[in-house]
C-alpha cells in the first residue's frame, strides 16, 4: 500500500502540512510501515501526539513491532491498539509505564490473534528522558528536534516557540522511524529494522522443532543430526509456485538458468540447477516481503548470474527462504523415526514411492521391476507424480523419497541432491542416498522445496 496516503495524526496536535514523501516499506505487501518525512513530522509545532494507519483490508494480527529513534539512552512510552471500524478500538501494546531504554529493535508486542484494519498509536502523556541522557531530566523522551530560527533574527528566540520545541521533543515510532505489525502469515519489516520470525506458521509449510535424532542406519551405521527448529515445505515445489514467483522475479531483475519443466501444475517443477533454486528462494521471500538469505559477498542480494568466485553467503538467521541443509533436510527425511532406511521404515514399494524398481538386486525394494507404469511414459519425458500422491512421513512430508531429487545446501564441487526420483532406483531414495553435482548441472528430475529458519 501508499504508506503515506494511510496515515493520519492529530488531535492534541495536529501536523503541518510540510513536504516530501514517506518512504514505503521495503518490498512489504502487508505493512503498516514507513519512515516519515522529516519536514513533515520532525518539523511539526507542536509535535503529532498520536497517528493511525489504515491498512486498507482486515488482517489477523498477533504481534506489533514499534521501532522508535535509537540512540541507546531514551525509553518510550506509548498504547497502541486496534481496529475494524475506526470505531471500536482493542488495546493490544500498553507501554504507558514503559521505562525500558529502546533498543535497535524497538520493542515487541505479542498478543493473541485479533482482527484489525486501523492501527493507531498514541504517546504517553509522560514521556520523560532518563536522567543520564544528553540535556539532563529535563524534557520529553527523544532527540532533539532542530528549532526554526525567527523570521526577524535568524535564531530560534520565539518564546511560544522555544515553549512548544521543549515540551514536545518526542520522536518515536511513526514520527522517526516506523511501527512494524507482524500479520499473521506474512512478515513485514521497516528499512534498518532488524526482522524476527514469521508469527505463524509459512503458507504449505511444517514447523521442525528443534531436536536430536541418534541413531543407527541400516546401510550407513551410526548418526546423530541435530537442528535447530525451521520450517519445511510440505511438498516439493510445484510447476505452479514457480511459474508464480518466476513470473514475478524477471519482472524484479532477476535472471535464471532454467525457466522449469512440469508435467502438470500440480506436479514438482524440475529441470533446475541449483543456481535456479536459490535465485528462486530470494525472489520468493522479497515477493512477500521476507529478508532474503542469500548474498554476493555478504551484501548485494544474489539475483543473476552463477556466483562461485565471488563469494555466495546465505544468512541462516533471518526468515527468508532458502534450501535446507544436509542435515536439515536428513532429520526431517525421518520424521521422527530412529534406525529406520527409508521415510517410513526399511522397505519400499510402489505404494509409498515414485521410484524405479530394482528388486532383483536390491533386497529392501519389494515393489516392481522398472519405472512407475502411472507415471512413465518414456525416457526424454518427465517421471513425476502430482506431489502428495503417497502418505506422508511423521513429521507431513510428502515424497522425501522418489518423485524428484531436491538440491540442498551448501554449494560447492559436489552440491548435495537428496532423496532420488522416478528415474532412480530404491537405493537413491534412502534417508542416506545422495547425488553430488556442480550446482550449474541441470537435470530432468532436479527440483527442490525450501526452508525457513523458525523462533521456536
Amino acid at each position: 500500500m501508499h504508506f503515506e496516503s494511510s496515515l493520519t495524526t492529530g488531535k492534541k496536535a495536529t501536523a503541518s502540512s510540510g513536504g516530501g514523501t514517506a518512504q514505503a516499506p521495503e518490498k512489504a505487501e502487508f505493512a503498516a510501515d514507513g519512515w516519515v518525512d522529516e519536514t513533515k513530522f520532525w518539523g511539526a509545532i507542536p509535535a503529532p501526539q498520536w497517528w493511525k494507519v489504515d491498512l486498507e483490508k482486515e488482517y489477523s494480527v498477533d504481534r506489533i513491532q514499534v521501532v522508535p529513534f535509537f540512540d541507546g539512552m531514551r525509553y518510550y512510552q506509548y498504547t497502541v491498539e486496534v481496529s475494524t471500524d475506526d470505531k471500536t478500538w482493542t488495546p493490544v501494546a500498553d507501554a504507558s509505564k514503559n521505562t525500558t531504554v529502546g533498543t535497535e529493535k524497538g520493542y515487541m508486542h505479542r498478543f493473541a490473534p485479533t482482527k484489525a484494519r486501523y492501527i493507531r498509536g498514541e504517546r504517553a502523556e509522560e514521556q520523560r528522558q532518563p536522567r543520564d541522557a544528553p540535556g539532563g531530566s529535563a524534557g520529553v523522551g527523544g532527540p532533539e528536534v532542530k528549532g526554526r530560527p525567527s523570521r526577524s533574527s535568524g535564531r530560534m528566540d520565539n518564546k511560544k516557540e522555544k515553549a512548544a520545541m521543549k515540551t514536545n521533543r518526542v520522536l518515536w515510532s511513526l514520527m522517526a522511524a516506523c511501527l512494524v505489525a507482524i500479520l499473521a502469515g506474512t512478515l513485514t519489516w521497516g528499512q534498518g529494522v532488524a526482522s524476527s520470525a514469521p508469527a505463524s506458521v509459512p503458507a504449505g509449510m511444517v514447523l521442525i522443532k528443534a531436536g536430536t535424532n541418534t541413531g543407527t542406519d541400516p546401510d550407513t551405521g551410526a548418526y546423530s543430526l541435530k537442528v535447530n527448529a525451521f520450517y519445511i515445505d510440505r511438498h516439493e515445489t510445484t510447476k505452479a509456485l514457480w511459474d508464480e514467483v518466476y513470473a514475478w522475479a524477471i519482472k524484479n531483475g532477476y535472471q535464471f538458468d532454467n525457466a522449469g519443466s512440469g508435467k502438470a501444475a500440480d506436479h514438482p517443477v524440475v529441470t533446475l540447477n541449483w543456481f535456479d533454486c536459490v535465485k528462486w528462494c530470494n525472489a520468493r521471500s522479497e515477493k512477500e516481503g521476507r529478508p532474503v538469505c542469500y548474498r554476493v559477498g555478504g551484501k548485494a542480494v544474489y539475483r543473476t548470474g552463477q556466483n562461485y568466485v565471488e563469494g555466495l553467503t546465505c544468512d541462516m538467521t533471518v526468515t527468508g527462504y532458502r534450501l535446507p541443509t544436509v542435515t536439515e533436510w536428513e532429520y526431517a527425511a525421518r520424521g521422527g523415526l530412529k534406525d529406520k532406511r527409508f521415510p517410513w521404515g526399511d522397505t519400499i514399494d510402489h505404494d509409498k514411492a515414485n521410484y524405479m524398481g530394482y528388486p532383483s538386486g536390491l533386497p529392501y525394494d519389494k515393489g516392481y521391476a522398472g519405472y512407475d507404469k502411472r507415471y512413465f511414459t518414456d525416457e526424454a519425458s518427465l517421471c513425476t507424480a502430482p506431489v502428495g500422491s503417497f502418505p506422508a512421513n511423521g513429521y507431513g512430508l510428502y515424497d522425501m523419497a522418489g518423485n524428484a531429487w531436491e538440491w540442498c545446501w551448501p554449494l560447492s564441487l559436489n552440491t548435495p541432491l537428496r532423496g532420488g526420483s522416478g528415474f532412480y532406483s530404491a537405493d537413491y531414495c534412502r534417508i542416506v542416498g545422495q547425488f553430488g553435482l556442480y550446482g550449474n548441472v541441470t537435470g530432468s528430475s532436479f527440483g527442490f522445496r525450501c526452508v525457513v529458519t523458525s523462533d521456536k
